[in-house]
Order: structure tokens, then sequence, then C-alpha cells
């Protein structure tokens, strides 16, 4: 698991335009979300803040791209209160890192549609997504839409089994 992380951010340190969803797949305790928060607090560190040359002189001045991390149950309540300049955000961020999905109390489906949506916007951008749920559970969970993004466009789906971080 450490040796996928670490080339997912080797990779974004290559090539920072050609990005790609990595979905972090397994049993609770078994560190997905810390992995996932590693690489969150890597892009914030390396990719959130730079400094950029404007005007014919060159002068550098200090950017910040969006980098992201959400909890999937905490972005749903955002999104059904109706803040839907989130969905932008999301769509444009540099780095998105989708904590849980799958976990979310979602009885109408609309998670599934906002998700699908996400995927097709983040298209060869940096994200990274953890689920307890494997791509099957995920398919049953939304739809085969989104499952179908999770490894379409060179996007990755790995799976892990190790005992709970507690245990």
């Amino acid at each position: 698991m450490l040796q996928s992380a670490l080339r997912y951010c080797n990779l974004m340190a290559q090539d920072e335009g050609q990005g790609f969803c990595f979905t972090l797949s397994g049993s609770s305790g078994c560190g997905k979300t810390t992995i996932a928060q590693a690489i969150y607090r890597h892009a914030r560190k390396h990719y959130g803040v730079y400094e950029a040359p404007i005007g014919m002189g060159g002068t550098l001045i200090t950017q910040t791209r969006p980098v992201l991390f959400w909890d999937a149950s905490q972005l749903a309540g955002r999104l059904k209160r109706g803040d839907w300049q989130l969905v932008d955000t999301l769509h444009n961020a540099f780095f998105l890192a989708l904590d849980d999905i799958g976990n979310e109390h979602d009885p109408s489906g609309f998670m599934g549609s906002v998700l699908v949506d996400v995927l097709n916007a983040r298209r060869d951008k940096w994200t990274i997504q953890t689920s307890n749920l494997d791509r099957p559970d995920l398919a049953s969970r939304y739809d085969a839409r989104f499952a179908s993004r999770l490894s379409r466009w060179g996007n990755k789906i790995m799976r892990f089994e190790a005992p709970d971080w507690d245990e």
C-alpha cells in the first residue's frame, strides 16, 4: 500500500497535468484514510502554494491551488443543504481526496449522481478516494456508471486486506 502511495506522489511530481483517480478499498482500519491523508498533506505542501511569474518583468507572485480533503458524509450533508458552489470547487481542485465513499446516508441515490459528475469533471486530475466497499459493492451502492469510472481513463483501484489498527 505504501509503495503505491509513493508511486502516486512521484507521478504527481513528474507530470502535474496528467492526474488520475486512485481508489483505495479495504476493510475498516487497514490504513486507507491514513494513506489518503498523507498524500493530501504531500499535495498541500508541495503543490497547494507555488510562485508564478507574471507580466513581462517576470515578477513572482504567490499562487494557491485548491488541495482538498473531504469526508463523504460531510460532503453529502453540505450538498444536501444546497452548497452547489462546492461542486465547482471539487471539479477544479488541483488535488481532491474523498474519504469513506459509500458510507454516507443516502437513500435517494443523490450522492451517486454527484460522484459520477465529479469523476467526469476530474478526468486527468489528481484524485484519491477511500472506501470500505469494493467495486461491485460500489456499483450496487451507487450505479454502474460510477463503478466504471473507477477504472476508466487510467484510473486505478487497489484493494487492501489488513487487520484493524485497533486489534
